[in-house]
């Protein structure tokens, strides 16, 4: 990824683009402007280790937006990113949407949803580019 853009928000700016597999000689592509910063990135999960929750409690999996968390999708971003914005981590090479908050997750900070806290315990606290 030259530019840094993922193949979403390719796709999301080239609506020319039917099938993403399938790209011709000569066809036109605009390459959108993202902008990128480093955030400290950390892990969570549903658990009542990340949330206070337990399954079966109200609330227990659903994000601050209402959404069901879902790994390989789902973050927690600061109040500064809107609900539905797409952010792209290189390093797990996924683009997420901004469906959640969390009282420590503030300007410079992003928290990742796994299903498995032992996933989220070895992923720890990393510094690593975000675009959106």
């Amino acid at each position: 990824m030259e530019h840094n853009v993922s193949i979403d928000s390719l796709l999301e700016y080239n609506s020319s683009i039917t099938n993403p597999d399938v790209i011709f000689a000569g066809q036109t592509i605009t390459i959108p402007d993202a902008k990128g910063e480093t955030f400290r990135v950390s892990a969570y999960t549903a658990g009542y280790e990340s949330t206070g929750k337990q399954p079966g409690d109200p609330g227990y999996g659903i994000t601050a937006s209402g959404t069901e968390v879902q790994e390989g999708e789902t973050i927690a971003c600061p109040p500064s990113f809107s609900f539905g914005t797409e952010v792209y981590i290189p390093y797990f090479d996924k683009t997420f949407t901004c469906e959640d908050r969390g009282s420590a997750i503030t300007k410079g900070r992003m928290d990742v949803y796994m299903e498995d806290l032992d996933d989220a315990l070895e992923f720890g606290v990393k510094e690593l580019k975000v675009l959106y």
